[in-house]
């Protein structure tokens, strides 16, 4: 993951949205690589919908869903469509 620039918010007309990560590459087999694309931008987590910065804000968010035993929800944003919702099972251990 990398942190969003200038260039990707213009792409994915996302004027006005705080923070971002951009999927630069996924595990095959993981619970993301059926839900989410590489290019795609991780734009919140969690139940708060807290905005994701960096990777250490979509860290916390996932250690907190991990310490609750529940999925990691992520609004998901790609280049064709709107801004989607998608829960992540955290991996164990």
């Amino acid at each position: 993951m990398r942190t969003i620039t200038a260039d990707d918010r213009r792409r994915l007309s996302l004027d006005g949205v705080e923070g971002g990560l951009v999927i630069t590459g996924i595990e095959d087999n993981s619970a993301m690589a059926e839900r989410a694309g590489i290019g795609e931008v991780i734009i919140t987590a969690g139940p708060e919908r807290k905005p994701v910065r960096t990777a250490e804000d979509l860290n916390l968010a996932i250690e907190t869903a991990q310490r609750q035993n529940r999925p990691v929800l992520l609004q998901v944003q790609g280049r064709n469509g709107p801004a989607r919702f998608i829960a992540v099972e955290p991996k164990r251990g």
